[in-house]
């Protein structure tokens, strides 16, 4: 079982490279889990109304367009025997409070879930491998489709997704090819003379600062 550290590096790497991910699309990210790690407390939202809430990782905005960004970095896909489907969560207390930082500002907020591949999920069965890559999704699509909350994980419980209900935004080997692609010399000078960021990640793309309706990294609202 993985220390309470070990936990805290492999989420904090997740968040670092979905918000590498956003950035090579032209948004601007304003981590809110940085606010975290000296106080050992999650990133807070201070509403209007005196509400002190949880907040989602990250704040992306784009010209006028901001979302709000929960990062989850896990290393396979749950198997739910009692449907057979492969299926990933986040705690129950902290959707509840993702659903209230929705109401309070007003912006759209998505939960993203990078999986890595190779992993065996408990009860996995024999021959199958879990999913991997980054999916998402707003979660004014994903509170309609809640597969079922369990009260036997987690401090306050969990709520699970089926993994068909979730967008997949790209593989997990392209996100890590991507990044790579944005350091190398035909980015740096034009980006839409290298090849792998101009036609590989998003066909319709002329260059990875395009808008997001080019380019459907997000919809625009």
């Amino acid at each position: 079982m993985k220390t309470f550290e070990q936990k805290l590096k492999i989420g904090r790497l997740g968040e670092d490279l979905i918000s590498r991910w956003f950035r090579s699309f032209g948004w601007n990210v304003v981590p809110a889990y940085e606010t975290s790690i000296d106080s050992g407390k999650g990133p807070r939202f201070f509403a209007a109304s005196g509400d002190n809430i949880v907040s989602p990782d990250l704040l992306i905005f784009q010209g006028r367009e901001f979302r709000w960004i929960e990062a989850k970095h896990k290393s396979a896909f749950t198997w739910y025997r009692i449907n057979e489907s492969w299926q990933t969560g986040i705690d129950r207390r902290h959707w509840n409070e993702y659903l209230k930082v929705r109401e309070q500002s007003k912006l759209p907020v998505y939960l993203f879930f990078l999986h890595e591949p190779g992993h065996v999920a408990k009860d996995t069965p024999d021959g199958m491998t879990s999913p991997s890559g980054l999916y998402g999704e707003s979660i004014d699509v994903l509170k309609d489709k809640i597969d079922h909350e369990s009260a036997l994980h987690g401090p306050s419980g969990m709520v699970y997704w089926k993994e068909q209900d979730l967008k997949k935004y790209a593989e997990y080997a392209m996100i890590l090819e991507r990044l790579k692609c944005l350091s190398c010399a035909y980015h740096k000078v034009d980006p839409r003379a290298c090849g792998m960021c101009a036609d590989v990640f998003c066909k319709n793309q002329k260059s990875p600062v395009a808008e997001t309706q080019d380019c459907d990294i997000l919809p625009a609202e």
